[in-house]
């Protein structure tokens, strides 16, 4: 029996030493296998970043060119310069700023909300081309004071059509809102029609004149001054001498308050509201006007007196 156990250990171990051999000889030395990479694992190389910026709509990198690989360099926020108003805004609809980084040209529009006209538009607004064919229509509520009497308050309406060479004029009873009884019309010409043309759009024009005053509310689409206003200067007032009609200089002041002024898209007035003193000296004597007053124009261009 001792025997037999003696012969089963010498055939374990002969067993044991030939499965190491053939262990060693499938794998090499153990340390040396560890060190080798698996064919899952991506081998090393130096980054080379491509030329051509890459982005979105914040920033831009550059990418490396290897395949495969996903490093990126240079990454920053786009650096945008403004390339202009490419739509420009009106008061009907917002317009558009475009503008370009200027490190990878990266490109985005944004929109650019209507602030009301510039002083070229306003100035333009103004211009003695939009007042030589239109029609005025006047109404207001005035008190007038000279010497030492007061008259008023009371209601005023009228209508003016004026043309190049011609002024039309209707005289409306306020309080029945129909013409005044006689003739339905009263034409002008010459230096009469120019004179009275004078009077009705001088006073409108002197307070549009301030357009410093008037800020835009871009809600109501009007333009309007809300602080007391001040215009200095001189008008022109009709002086009849030896049956002649002359237009003198009448040193004025105007002091402007709540004035709300519409616009068309096309830069033309539409209306003006304006609360309103004024005071003119003639012949030496103080005249003073105070009141409100709503001008409304219509038909630039197409105004027809026959």
């Amino acid at each position: 029996m001792k025997k037999f156990l003696s012969t089963l250990m010498a055939i374990c171990l002969c067993l044991s030493l030939c499965a190491c051999l053939i262990a060693c000889d499938e794998t090499g030395d153990p340390e040396e296998s560890q060190s080798q990479p698996t064919p899952d694992e991506p081998t090393s190389h130096e980054h080379s970043f491509g030329s051509d910026w890459q982005k979105d709509g914040s920033v831009h990198w550059r990418a490396c060119t290897g395949g495969g690989c996903k490093e990126i360099a240079d990454r920053a926020e786009h650096v945008w310069t403004d390339m202009g108003v490419i739509v420009e805004p009106t008061q009907d609809s917002n317009g558009t700023l475009r503008q370009k980084c200027s490190v990878c040209e990266a490109v985005k529009d944004s929109t650019v909300a209507f602030e009301g006209i510039n002083e070229n538009k306003w100035n333009t607004m103004l211009s003695d081309a939009n007042f030589e064919n239109f029609t005025l229509l006047t109404e207001g509520n005035m008190t007038t004071t000279q010497g030492g009497q007061t008259f008023g308050p009371y209601k005023t309406k009228s209508a003016c059509k004026m043309t190049a060479d011609k002024m039309a004029l209707i005289l409306y009873d306020a309080e029945s809102d129909a013409p005044i009884p006689g003739d339905s019309m009263e034409i002008f010409e010459g230096e009469i029609a120019e004179a009275q043309r004078q009077q009705y759009t001088q006073l409108f024009l002197n307070i549009l004149s301030q357009y410093e005053s008037f800020s835009y509310d871009a809600d109501n689409k009007i333009y309007q001054i809300d602080e007391l206003t001040v215009w200095n200067g001189t008008i022109k007032g009709i002086s009849m001498r030896e049956e002649e009609v002359q237009l003198i200089d009448v040193p004025c002041t105007i002091e402007i308050r709540n004035a709300e002024a519409a616009l068309s898209v096309d830069g033309k007035i539409l209306s003006l509201v304006c609360d309103y003193t004024q005071t003119m000296t003639m012949d030496g004597e103080e005249i003073v006007a105070f009141g409100v007053t709503t001008w409304t124009f219509s038909d630039y261009g197409t105004t027809v007196i026959e």
